[in-house]
């Protein structure tokens, strides 16, 4: 039974599920056998679809429906009582990509204006 609990809350990833078993044992983190496998579950768990129908998606994911999602979910995290770090990676992990000219770039800024006027709306808002 705890095995399909923790599936049915993280998913059919077995790195994922191994991992959760061993932390909520207090035995730390589990290391997957060999690097194919842990680069299979990666890419098993980065599908976009991963989430869907599992308390992952649900509790732990990204907060969509919003122009700016990543501020939801930063606040969310943070009313869960989260803390974030700023952790700069030797080579950058992300790389966006800038609007290429003017009419580009106010239309960005409209979008993030818009989404950011959501937040005061939200049950989220660090302020209420």
């Amino acid at each position: 039974l705890q095995d399909e609990v923790i599936r049915s809350a993280f998913g059919e990833s077995s790195a994922l599920v191994a991992s959760a078993q061993s932390i909520m044992r207090d035995n730390g983190c589990h290391k997957p056998s060999s690097p194919s496998l842990a680069i299979e579950d990666n890419l098993m768990v980065a599908n976009c679809s991963y989430k869907a129908n599992t308390a992952w998606g649900k509790e732990v994911g990204w907060r969509y429906g919003s122009t700016v999602e990543d501020v939801m979910t930063g606040l969310k995290v943070h009313s869960l009582g989260w803390h974030s770090i700023y952790y700069p990676p030797e080579q950058p992990a992300f790389i966006g990509c800038a609007p290429r000219n003017v009419l580009d770039s106010l239309v960005q800024n409209k979008r993030w204006g818009t989404g950011l006027l959501e937040i005061p709306m939200s049950r989220l808002c660090p302020l209420l």
